[in-house]
């Protein structure tokens, strides 16, 4: 709305001076004169109503989350005797797609104190600033602000869901046909209790847990295979799509850490490997320092890399992986091919489970039965996630589990 009061005035201001000119008329000078005088009334007006305004601010700082918030708490203090009109608060623009913001008038001599949440909605490092006021002349054509202009570096990381770990996709096969499952009583300790799946066989129902949850838990064993877990994140540019904050980018950033979160929780030691406008490799240790890192990692990675998943994969195998190491693979690519790669039994690894963000979820003519049923051929669990999925529910269910 300024800006186009802002430009008709200037239209006005500068067609009265052609005008005038041009044919000499008075009543062009005189309009040329009356509009330039309520621009520079605006802008005095403006500034003056931020004069004698005292501002104070209050920031509670908790866990800096995508999906979480912060508070501020704001006292402006007018100490002059003349009313302050028309004032816009903001906090924390920076951070969020719909900043905070309240208009209010503050009589003179008066203290007003106001509170501001301001939901976080985007990942990364930011330089915030303090709570501004903002002054605003009754035309709206001049806007002049006032607040601190020292920065504050802040990280906000990606949002964490509660999820249970994946099934493991190995130790012995029992049963026939559609009916085959792996059976973990073909290992012989318990890994980690997870809730039941349709499907699960209930001999392996562990009743403590099921007792004190109101919820049927299952025993879950470790096949004799080491606690450590590689999350691969395909942060390759070609792809991506979507607009932040709903894009592929952005749901497998919250697939990443959820799925971190979740393994660091039960014991095991977590790593990543990415390659997107930064690389990082961090290797798995089981160290909050190194959860950290992961999650640093995470808040600032982008999809703008030029590594194919497929290269990812053999830079891991050949370089980092050795046979205990197990592997959750992140991306938005249903390549074939890709696939093939990971289930083959000559590689490196012990893949538990393929995320696939579901890139073409993002069209109107997407099908989800066709792509899952196209995809899902091997006995690799795979998990699918679209634009308009729970993302903690389809991290918790696989569309297929190992036969």
């Amino acid at each position: 709305m300024r800006m186009k009061n802002r430009s008709l005035l200037i239209a006005i201001i500068s067609l009265s001076l052609i005008l005038g000119l041009a044919t000499g008329f008075h009543v062009f000078y005189s309009l040329f004169l009356i509009s330039s005088a309520i621009c520079i009334l605006s802008i005095i007006w403006a500034y003056f109503n931020t004069w004698g305004l005292n501002i104070e601010y209050h920031r509670e700082y908790s866990d800096l989350r995508v999906g979480n918030s912060i508070r501020t708490q704001i006292s402006l203090h007018n100490k002059t005797i003349f009313p302050k009109l028309n004032l816009s608060v903001t906090d924390l623009y920076e951070l969020s797609y719909n900043p905070a913001e309240i208009l209010l008038n503050i009589p003179a001599h008066k203290k007003e104190d106001i509170t501001l949440t301001v939901l976080l909605e985007q990942r990364g490092v930011f330089s915030v600033r303090g709570a501004m006021v903002k002054s605003i002349d009754p035309l709206d054509l001049s806007h002049i602000s006032r607040g601190s202009r020292l920065p504050r570096e802040l990280i906000v990381f990606p949002k964490v869901l509660d999820i249970p770990p994946f099934s493991m996709p190995y130790g012995e096969i029992t049963g026939e046909g559609a009916s085959e499952r792996t059976d973990p009583l073909g290992s012989t300790s318990i890994s980690t209790i997870r809730e039941y799946q349709p499907g699960d066989s209930t001999r392996n129902i562990h009743w403590p847990s099921t007792a004190r949850t109101g919820k049927i838990m299952l025993k879950q064993f470790d096949s004799g295979k080491e606690n450590i877990l590689w999350i691969m994140l395909d942060m390759d540019s070609s792809v991506h799509s979507g607009t932040a904050p709903y894009n592929t980018e952005e749901f497998s950033i919250i697939a990443a850490a959820s799925i971190a979160h979740a393994y660091f929780k039960i014991g095991w030691a977590v790593g990543l490997i990415c390659h997107g406008n930064q690389s990082y490799v961090i290797h798995p240790q089981q160290d909050k320092q190194v959860l950290d890192q992961i999650m640093i990692a995470l808040a600032t990675i982008g999809s703008e890399g030029k590594t194919t998943i497929s290269a990812l994969f053999a830079y891991w195998e050949g370089s980092l992986s050795v046979k205990s190491d197990n592997l959750v693979v992140i991306t938005p690519n249903r390549d074939p091919y890709f696939i093939n790669l990971l289930e083959s039994p000559s590689n490196n690894a012990t893949p538990l489970a393929l995320v696939i963000v579901e890139s073409d979820s993002f069209n109107e003519s997407w099908d989800k039965q066709n792509t899952v049923r196209h995809t899902a051929q091997g006995n690799l669990p795979i998990y699918s996630i679209s634009k308009d999925d729970d993302i903690k529910s389809s991290l918790s269910h696989p569309y297929q589990r190992p036969n």
